[in-house]
């Protein structure tokens, strides 16, 4: 479970805070997607 969200205030709009949590989300996948490919190698690499 990855944890990510915005603060709600009087005046926020539902949909773009909904939209800045997918943002953020996408954003903290896409860094351990990176990394992870670092770490574990393809079979090909290893040879």
């Amino acid at each position: 479970m990855i944890g990510v969200g915005g603060g709600i205030v009087a005046d926020s709009v539902p949909a773009e805070e909904y939209q800045e949590t997918l943002d953020k989300g996408k954003g903290i996948v896409s860094l351990f997607n990176s990394e992870l490919s670092q770490v574990f190698l393809t079979e090909e690499e290893m040879s």
